[in-house]
């Protein structure tokens, strides 16, 4: 605190005329406000920009995990289809009924 005395007694002494010492306290003020706002403004940026690339970052992920199930229970879909194809071909060569073929008759 007692520096912050010392500095504005220094900067009275500075300017004996009132209204200098005025418009120069009122200017390092709004000088230091409007960094305040630069700041503030800058951070709200900075957090809009971090959330946005996280949602399309989140969202990246969602549809790679959604196409990588789907491309998964496609190709078991596939086995599986192929399994029963297979298995009907098995069960329908078994099914059927041996050809006798007879030598034609020696005269």
């Amino acid at each position: 605190m007692a520096r912050n005395k010392d500095y504005e007694e220094d900067i009275e002494a500075k300017f004996e005329d009132d209204e200098e010492y005025d418009d120069y306290y009122d200017d390092s003020i709004a000088g230091e406000l409007d960094r305040r706002a630069y700041r503030h403004r800058r951070r709200v940026q900075n957090q809009i920009i971090v959330i946005c690339v996280t949602a399309v970052l989140g969202a990246l992920i969602v549809v790679g995990c959604i196409i990588g199930v789907k491309k998964l229970t496609e190709s078991l879909d596939g086995r599986r289809v192929q399994e029963a194809v297979e298995e009907q071909t098995d069960e329908s060569l078994e099914e059927a009924e041996p050809i006798a073929v007879e030598a034609p008759a020696a005269e």
